[in-house]
């Protein structure tokens, strides 16, 4: 096998790699010169597999970059984003050790900055996204335990809900429902709306 051509793809970075005339693979141009390659080089086909998989590597691990720069991310959520992308299940975990190791991906320091943004959630709700979010049940049952009493943000939420309201237990049986709905504890909401109803 002899590599018989090289030409730029539309983006800059990247190469197409023609092997005996004939079209083999893209790659990043950064591992194509690495490497040493040039046209006129002889090469195995293991040779190539292996520049090929590295080269997907470094593409996966730039997408991985870009795609958690703008949201913070678990790492359950990169593994279904690169996996769409096609990438095979080897490069993937590549991307996702080296993200992990570099500390870009902490599945702990993200359910605490979830948590944070979702100050207005219930506990149940909380847990149930944070499992969505492939956080391991342990761990998310501690970050729970952590957030303790939802009593102050269950009288906001009922509060605004009443607003222009009548005092009726029609409409505080709706608000039981409502804040039910937004993942409270039964015992919590109850509280409150028996405080409420006695004012």
């Amino acid at each position: 096998m002899k590599i018989t051509d090289v030409t730029p793809q539309k983006n800059k970075n990247r190469l197409n790699i023609y092997i005996d005339n004939k079209f083999y693979c893209g790659m990043e141009a950064e591992v194509f010169v690495s490497s040493r390659l040039k046209i006129g080089n002889d090469v195995t086909i293991e040779k190539m597999q292996e520049l090929a998989l590295i080269s997907d590597r470094e593409v996966a691990k730039n997408k991985a970059l870009n795609y958690i720069s703008k949201r913070c991310k678990s790492v359950k959520e990169v593994r279904e984003y690169l996996s769409k992308k096609g990438y095979l299940e080897n490069v993937v975990e590549n991307v996702i050790n080296f993200l992990t190791d570099y500390g870009y991906l902490n599945d702990e320091e993200y359910q605490k900055m979830f948590i944070s943004s979702n100050k207005y959630r219930g506990k149940k709700a909380i847990k149930y996204k944070l499992l969505q979010k492939g956080i391991d049940k342990d761990m998310a049952d501690n970050a729970i335990e952590q957030i303790g009493s939802q009593v102050e943000v269950i009288e906001q939420l009922l509060g605004k809900y009443m607003k222009n309201k009548e005092n009726t237990k029609e409409n505080l049986s709706k608000a039981y429902r409502y804040l039910m709905g937004k993942g409270f504890e039964s015992e919590e909401i109850i509280s409150v709306i028996n405080k409420y109803r006695s004012e």
